[in-house]
């Protein structure tokens, strides 16, 4: 019989899985997260949205294609802090952590944007010193391969922009999944939310 949740819950109050999607604009993540929210196989999962949109709600920064060094650097605290993160060991918080993006998407973004020469090169160093401390921290990483891009009035939808960063997204993960080798990336592959959804919990086995 397995350990019950609630044992399992409060059982040392860290994360004891942390996984993240991660992928290009528009190719589902945030949709993918929401349905996780509501579905109850993940009851023992907490959630972290999105923090692009958070660093440009807090602190008035551009993000996407126009943004500069200041974005960048507050993006990668934010997935820093998560890569630490630990729980609320006085209730019952969830063990388990999903989020809607992580220093991947940091990275790459970074990346394409020091080669356009939207960022200086030392963002760059700083996105990747961070990856080599945070990817050991995680479990699981969901790429999200590319959909159609919709414009919802924030995110970006420069088609050239985007395909530079899908360019990016496959060349880091192919080289990633080998030096990391104990980080699962499984590909989400163009499909319905639902057919995502049993993928992840495949792969998450819950």
């Amino acid at each position: 019989m397995g350990t019950p949740r609630i044992q399992r819950k409060i059982k040392l109050g860290t994360i004891t899985m942390r996984a993240s999607f991660t992928g290009a604009q528009s190719s589902g993540k945030t949709t993918l997260l929401d349905a996780c929210k509501e579905d109850e196989a993940f009851v023992d999962f907490d959630f972290v949205d999105e923090v692009t949109r958070k660093v440009k709600r807090e602190y008035g920064v551009e993000i996407n294609e126009n943004c500069g060094d200041e974005t960048q650097y507050l993006i990668a605290a934010e997935h820093l802090q998560n890569a630490f993160r630990k729980l609320n060991v006085w209730g019952n918080s969830p063990n388990n952590l999903l989020m809607d993006r992580c220093i991947v998407d940091g990275l790459v973004y970074t990346s394409v944007l020091r080669d356009m020469g939207k960022v200086k090169s030392a963002a760059l160093v700083h996105m990747i010193a961070l990856a080599e401390i945070i990817l050991p921290r995680m479990d699981v990483i969901f790429y999200t391969e590319p959909l159609p891009v919709v414009d919802d009035g924030v995110r970006a939808t420069n088609m050239d922009f985007h395909a530079r960063i899908v360019r990016e997204f496959n060349s880091y993960i192919e080289t990633a999944s080998v030096r990391h080798l104990d980080l699962k990336f499984i590909s989400l592959p163009p499909v319905s939310v639902e057919e995502r959804i049993k993928i992840i919990k495949e792969t998450l086995e819950i």
